[in-house]
Formats: structure tokens, sequence, C-alpha cells
């Protein structure tokens, strides 16, 4: 007996799963469907309508319920105990006579419930007034199903700013990609020319080395041949000039050797971050594939909804 009370849950569960899978299409969306039901409000127990509403918020739904049923009359929308009513509205889609509507607006986990009640001199019914009832669930529905479009409209929105803020990090990694490789040819430039300067500058020690022998030379010959002391002192300065202008050379060398290793490190730095940023860059790529995938589903399943 346990074990066909078991067995019935278990059935009872799916079939609710099944049924609640039906109610969406094959874009995700809901079917906006209106029942007829029998509820006890401020009048009593009526007959209305009821209908479900995704995506949305109580607050935004009651707001938007009361813009739909006050329209361009003076009549208030008025709400007492959890009710929204208005007297003596003016909704001619459904009726030429003036309208009363009840309203109780219910927030449940995964959507709304609007139940609505018509009252024109009676509660609408099929059996008592065919055309208005029509109207009115007519008029219930088509404000559903716009209100569950503009819900769907701010998701297919917000999946847009995700996937253009993914377009704009994958256009800032392409800019970042362009300044590392523009880097490297300015670092490769520069070592080009840090090498011709150090031929250059070779160039110029040797023939300046040249210079002090021959200097040294003549500090000798002027020594040996008992030159005056002035003349001694000038060949003497003329030799520390020429000797000074090497090690500046070799100074100047080095410091363009340096030059150049400083450059070969930002140029392996550079290249270690285009690497990095050409793996982010087909990441990011697979991301906006995704979400414009995502995108497209909502897109379709706004265009759905009917």
């Amino acid at each position: 007996m346990k074990a066909l009370n078991s067995m019935a849950v278990i059935l009872f569960l799916l079939f609710n799963s099944l049924v609640a899978e039906a109610q969406q299409n094959e874009f995700g969306a809901y079917a906006v469907t209106v029942d007829d039901i029998t509820k006890t409000i401020s009048k009593g127990p009526q007959p209305g309508f009821k209908v479900d509403v995704y995506q949305a918020e109580k607050k935004e739904i009651e707001n938007q319920w009361s813009r739909a049923i006050r329209q361009d009359t003076k009549s208030k929308v008025e709400n007492l105990n959890n009710e929204l009513f208005i007297t003596g509205t003016i909704l001619k889609s459904i009726s030429v006579k003036p309208v009363n509507v009840y309203s109780i607006i219910n927030q449940y986990e995964d959507h709304i419930e609007l139940n609505a009640f018509f009252e024109d001199s009676i509660f609408l019914t099929k059996e008592k007034s065919e055309t208005e009832y029509l109207a009115a669930r007519k008029f219930l529905r088509d404000f559903a199903v716009e209100a569950y479009r503009e819900a769907v409209q701010k998701e297919v929105k917000a999946e847009e700013k995700k996937l253009s803020d993914l377009e704009s990090d994958l256009d800032n990694l392409a800019k970042e990609n362009d300044k590392l490789h523009k880097r490297i040819n300015e670092k490769e430039r520069s070592i080009s020319s840090d090498k011709d300067k150090i031929a250059t500058s070779e160039l110029d020690q040797e023939r300046v080395r040249k210079l002090v022998q021959a200097q040294k030379g003549e500090v000798s010959n002027v020594k040996a041949t008992g030159s005056s002391e002035e003349v001694v002192k000038a060949a003497e300065k003329k030799l520390k000039e020429l000797e000074s202008e090497v090690s500046k050379l070799e100074k100047q060398e080095d410091n363009l050797h340096k030059d150049i290793d400083k450059s070969q490190a930002e140029i392996r730095e550079a290249q270690r971050n285009i690497s990095d940023n050409e793996h982010s860059m087909e990441l990011k790529r697979g991301e906006i594939t995704k979400q414009k995938e995502v995108v497209y589903a909502r897109q379709k399943k706004l265009e759905s909804i009917k």
C-alpha cells in the first residue's frame, strides 16, 4: 500500500513537471493564458479572471495595471487591504458603460498572479454578457502579454549590455595588443640606432687612441729635446684631453650597450604580454560568441511572446 502511495506521489510530481514544461515554448517563453475564476473580494465571492505574468515584479505590475484600468478617466485607483479597485472607469474596449474593476495581485517565487474582476452593473461572465466577457479576457491578456514583453525586453537589454561590455573589453585588448607591437617596433628601431652609434663610437675610439699614441710620442719628444716647461705642459695637457675623450667615448659605448640590454628586456616583456593578451582575446571571443547566443535566445523568446 505504501509502495502504491509512493508511486502515486512520483506520478503526480512527474505530471506537474510535464505540465510546467508544457507552459514554455521552444524559446523558453511561458504561454500567456487567462483562466476563469471565482474568488472572494471586497464585494464577496465574484466571477473574474486570472493571468500569470512571468519575470515581472509586483510593484511594476501594480503600476502598469493601475495605468491600464485608469486610462483617461478622472477616477482614481485605490488600494485597500491588498485590493486595487477603481469605480466608474471608461474602458471602451470592454464596454460602453462605466466599469468597476477590482484586482488582487499576488507575488509568487517565479511569477505574478493578477486576478481581475470587471463589473458593469453585473460582474462579467460568459453566460450573462458574452461580448463584454470576451472583451475583458482580451483586455487582460493583452495587458499580460505587454507586461511580460516589457519584462523580457529588460532581460534582452541586460544581456545586450553584457555583450557590449565584452566587445568593449575585446576592443581594449586589441588596442593593448597594438600598443605592445608598437612598443616592440620602437625598441627594435632604438636598438638598431644604438648599434649604429656603437659602430661610430668604436671608429671614433680607434681614431682618438691613435692620436693618444701619437701625442704620447710628442710628449716624450719635447721632454727629450729639452723643450721649455711651457711646451711640455701644453703637450701633456693635449694628451690628457685626448685620453679624456677616449674615456668619454668608452663610457658612451657602455651606456649604449646598457640601453640595448634594457630595450631587449622590454621587448621580451612585451612579447610575453602579447602572448597573454592574445590568450585573453581568444577567451574573450569565446565569451562573446556565447553571449551572442544568449542575446539571440532572449530576442527569440521576446518575439515568441504573443
